[in-house]
């Protein structure tokens, strides 16, 4: 991954981000190196003892190699205390202090090439919503940014999108079929603004599936979608966690990203 100033640099913004999470008293990052076969740490924010700064890790090892085999957060109650990662470590860690951990792989395109870390000087178990937020910072900063509108383009950028797109959907729930068949085509347009990411799977989801991941995407609460989309919360609920095992994700934000990734959602 390569390094660039400290304010154009996608892995530091998310971690300066983590850092300011409630509960978080040390955010950092691991690079991985151009052979795949290891990383480094750094980019430390609210360390006191340096015995992480630097420190160089064989892929796999620990809370953060085993987030770049699995492709997925990880997080531990108790670092010296887990029994799912290795510990050859535990000194370094035991010298900053830290106990709970939480580690978010950072992708470049479908390429992890990095980890973003937040960590706690307390035991203390990451929950569903705080890991999401986490997951949330990191994917934001892994999008480039928007390229400037030309003066006096009228074009919209890719957040006013999704939130026409989550709004098209949600209308057409209530619509007369004709009019929403008319509607979900121009959502489709607006999706295929996106295609699918060479070799990803396009997953089959339903219209109403969709619609649900539509506007969690745009930031609802399953009590806002479920309202906007004239259901019961937990039907909601069960939209949803059918579409997290149909894209293969493991919480709501994942499967946006993943969902993004298909093409399905802009």
């Amino acid at each position: 991954m390569s390094h660039a100033s400290p304010a154009a640099d996608p892995i530091v913004r998310a971690v300066d981000d983590i850092r300011r999470l409630d509960g978080i008293d040390v955010a950092f990052a691991a690079r991985i190196d151009d052979s795949r076969t290891s990383f480094t740490l750094g980019e430390m924010r609210g360390a006191r003892a340096g015995s992480l700064n630097g420190l160089v890790s064989p892929i796999g090892y620990g809370v953060g190699g085993r987030c770049v085999a699995l492709r997925r957060p990880v997080s531990v109650v108790d670092y010296v205390r887990a029994r799912h990662i290795t510990h050859q470590f535990d000194g370094a860690v035991s010298q900053e202090g830290l106990r709970a951990v939480l580690a978010v792989p950072f992708r470049v395109g479908n390429e992890v090439r990095g980890v973003v870390y937040g960590a706690a000087r307390r035991t203390l178990r990451f929950g569903e919503r705080f890991t999401d937020a986490a997951v949330s910072i990191v994917r934001s900063a892994e999008r480039p940014p928007e390229p400037p509108a030309t003066p006096g383009s009228a074009r919209l950028d890719h957040a006013q999108v999704r939130e026409l797109h989550a709004e098209l959907r949600a209308i057409a729930a209530a619509a007369d079929p004709a009019a929403r068949e008319r509607l979900l085509g121009v959502c489709a347009r607006l999706a295929d603004g996106r295609p699918p990411r060479p070799g990803t799977p396009r997953a089959r989801l339903t219209p109403r599936e969709v619609d649900v991941l539509a506007l969690v995407a745009v930031g609802c609460s399953n009590a806002d979608v479920a309202a906007r989309l004239a259901l019961q919360v937990e039907t909601v609920k069960s939209y949803l966690k059918s579409a997290m095992g149909k894209l293969g994700s493991h919480n709501r934000v994942e499967a946006v990203v993943c969902a993004q990734r298909a093409g399905l959602i802009p």
